[in-house]
């Protein structure tokens, strides 16, 4: 009888101790499955934009800015399709989550060395709406080019296990903008050319 309290304590430390290692195991995978990809649409270009709406610091010396640029293109490969991935920008070197994201921003923010539109330095903005078909959804999309340009465009997204992903980057260009956007055809046959060329092999 003298034993029987320190045990039940004892038990229900255990079992406080058990409850709480549980509550830091699903806390951890939920906080994995949150940060696994983007559950809508819209979550899809939002999560794209928060990367091409800061700009890259340049300061320091050359290591540090390359370092951060890599960065930015990492950060642009990791919200794409999947699918996406093994895009490169530079032909000759391996595929990596740089040289994908690399071709990525290409694909998203270069005008050419001449023209009317320039370059912008960074692209933000929001999803509107989104027509969701199958695995594949169009949204609609406000996007504000620094400096100083606005347009509303349209944006195919992809499902993949259950998370949505961008999937035409090129839809978000400024020069595609002022041309009026890409229509639903257009941005489908863009994406299977991405994809093929995703899929080659060097």
């Amino acid at each position: 009888m003298g034993y029987s309290r320190p045990r039940a304590t004892l038990r229900v430390m255990i079992r406080l101790v058990a409850l709480a290692v549980a509550v830091l195991v699903l806390a951890e995978c939920g906080a994995d499955a949150r940060a696994s990809g983007p559950a809508t649409p819209e979550q899809a270009v939002s999560r794209f934009l928060a990367v091409t709406s800061r700009k890259v610091d340049q300061s320091g010396d050359a290591q540090q800015a390359q370092r951060r640029v890599h960065a930015f293109w990492r950060r642009a490969c990791d919200a794409i399709d999947p699918e996406l991935r093994s895009l490169r920008f530079y032909a000759d070197a391996p595929v990596t989550k740089a040289n994908c994201g690399a071709a990525v921003v290409v694909l998203a923010m270069y005008t050419g060395e001449t023209g009317d539109v320039p370059v912008p330095r960074t692209i933000s903005g929001r999803p509107l709406s989104s027509r969701v078909t199958g695995a594949t959804a169009i949204v609609k999309t406000a996007v504000d080019y620094e400096p100083g340009t606005s347009a509303t465009v349209n944006v195919l997204v992809v499902k993949r296990d259950g998370e949505w992903w961008l999937a035409t980057p090129q839809a978000l260009n400024p020069v595609v903008a002022a041309d009026g956007g890409l229509g639903e055809r257009k941005l489908r046959s863009e994406y299977r050319r991405l994809l093929a060329a995703s899929r080659r092999r060097p």
